[in-house]
């Protein structure tokens, strides 16, 4: 008999557990985002603009390869392809996208970010730890360099060598002794970003995608600051 009550009165109430709550959560969530809207009053901020974008052009592209890095000079494009025995440093054409030359990592390499310093490129590797040193025209490995923790991606910005490692933080290094001479936190709205990936420099702004994202991140590189995203979403 007490049964059928609870029954006939969870029946008139018509609602689940998670239903009846939906009210309480709604409000929950308003509160939220009041708080928040006043914290930005409070601090004289806005949230960050979010950019469209616009298709120039398109080339073709070896599907197989697992792009973990890109550096457009002139008429030439390189490319950093991953995957532990699959790891390549390639020359491409950039509008064919034909393969003009590449070199093949030893199989316990996982190939990531790469960067060009005058005449040339270095390459990261994932969780090997070392730096690898070619020259731009020929390929040819020249000297390779040792830093700690994982390698992602890579930019020059003209002075220091910029490295992400898949957190919010952003480590820069001298491009001859590979020496790390200072850090910073990369924040959008005042929270840390991470899974920063690929880095590419853009007249003084760094770009980031972030991964498991459709958005880039344009980065103040001095204060890690996020002036605004890119929405390829």
């Amino acid at each position: 008999m007490n049964s059928s009550r609870k029954s006939n009165r969870a029946a008139r109430s018509g609602a689940s557990p998670l239903r009846r709550a939906l009210p309480w959560l709604l409000s929950v969530a308003v509160l939220a985002g009041a708080l928040s809207a006043v914290a930005y009053f409070n601090r004289g901020e806005a949230p960050t603009p979010v950019l469209g974008y616009e298709i120039v052009a398109t080339y073709p592209h070896d599907a197989t390869a697992y792009t973990q890095g890109l550096v457009l000079e002139g008429d030439q494009l390189y490319e950093s392809t991953g995957h532990y025995g699959r790891s390549e440093l390639r020359r491409l054409h950039p509008t064919t996208g034909s393969i003009e030359q590449a070199v093949r990592l030893s199989p316990d390499y996982f190939a990531e970010g790469i960067a060009i310093v005058c005449d040339e490129i270095i390459q990261l590797t994932w969780r090997e730890g070392e730096a690898i040193v070619y020259d731009k025209h020929t390929l040819q490995e020249k000297r390779r360099h040792t830093y700690r923790g994982e390698g992602w991606g890579l930019a020059y910005d003209g002075q220091h060598l910029i490295l992400s490692d898949g957190s919010s933080r952003l480590r820069f290094f001298d491009p001859a002794s590979f020496r790390e001479v200072r850090s910073v936190e990369v924040t959008a709205d005042g929270q840390p970003l991470n899974q920063i990936n690929e880095l590419e420099m853009v007249e003084g702004l760094l770009y980031a995608n972030v991964w498991y994202s459709n958005r880039i991140a344009r980065i103040d590189p001095a204060t890690g600051k996020v002036v605004s995203w890119i929405d390829l979403g």
